[in-house]
């Protein structure tokens, strides 16, 4: 039986920890500059017995990938192309970087460590970019479609911070219903993604709003939000384990059916 290897990646340094032969116990191996990773690995793989390499794929706890996952993903994909036949698994450790967002981890590991301890049954279902009727603009949780429709029905240019080239995997709110009414009935125990596994940027998300309002007026560009993850797409292969696959190619249907209820909304209050 070979050992375990987790890596755990980052820009400047590294760190490396390692189970015995008999994979009872793990320990911390090293810490090294990340430029001399891949020299390291060739090295240590050449001397020991390695099954299995771990590295951590961190999340935040809507779903989307931590900012750190634009670093560790090249060197997946150089590490898949330089050790073709060691077996690489990512974890999926939730990162929570506010108190908002640990108490959501929290709810997860309490649901697994029931599951573990009594064999009580859950899912905890991640969504990513959920839109859609009775959407609140103004909560601090607001989407940018929501805010996007809104400015527009109003005559304001819709405000855009960063490029725009920034993008997201948006999933309409009933196909969120159906998810849950799926994970409740499913079998299956663990955390699933609730996406459409597609992204579209934000300039071009306001590209589709613009056509289905009919409107002309430009976005208002504004400098980057500290923090903003430029990239989001979902890995959604655990949808099929609660047997439910979203709708996919009708986020134009499902944006006109949200901006027919925000143009309601708005004829009330006038």
């Amino acid at each position: 039986m070979g050992r375990i290897l987790a890596i755990d990646f980052g820009r400047k340094r590294t760190g490396l920890a390692v189970t015995d032969p008999l994979r009872i116990t793990a320990n911390p191996l090293i810490t090294i500059p990340t430029h001399t990773l891949e020299e390291w690995l060739k090295d240590y793989f050449s001397k020991e017995t390695v099954d299995e390499v771990v590295i951590g794929h961190p999340y935040q706890m809507n779903g989307e990938d931590s900012e750190s996952m634009q670093y560790i993903q090249p060197f997946i994909n150089r590490f898949r192309k330089v050790f073709p036949n060691m077996p690489l698994k990512e974890t999926e450790l939730p990162m929570p970087s506010s108190p908002y967002a640990a108490q959501k981890a929290s709810g997860e590991l309490y649901l697994k460590s029931f599951y573990e301890s009594y064999g009580l049954n859950y899912v905890a279902l991640r969504y990513f970019n959920v839109f859609g009727p009775r959407q609140d603009e103004n909560s601090p949780y607001a989407a940018v479609i929501p805010k996007f429709i809104s400015a527009i029905l109003k005559g304001e240019s819709p405000v855009i911070y960063g490029d725009g080239e920034q993008s997201r995997d948006f999933i309409f709110v009933k196909e969120i219903a159906k998810a849950n009414i799926a994970a409740a009935e499913s079998d299956y125990n663990g955390t699933v993604n609730v996406a459409l596994g597609k992204s579209m940027t934000i300039n071009q998300l306001f590209d589709i709003v613009s056509d289905v309002l009919e409107s002309d007026l430009k976005v208002k560009y504004l400098d980057e939000r500290p923090g903003d993850i430029k990239h989001s797409l979902a890995d959604i292969s655990n949808l099929e384990k609660i047997n439910f696959k979203p709708e996919e190619d009708k986020f134009e249907e499902q944006l006109r059916e949200t901006v027919k209820w925000f143009k309601e909304e708005m004829e009330k209050k006038n």
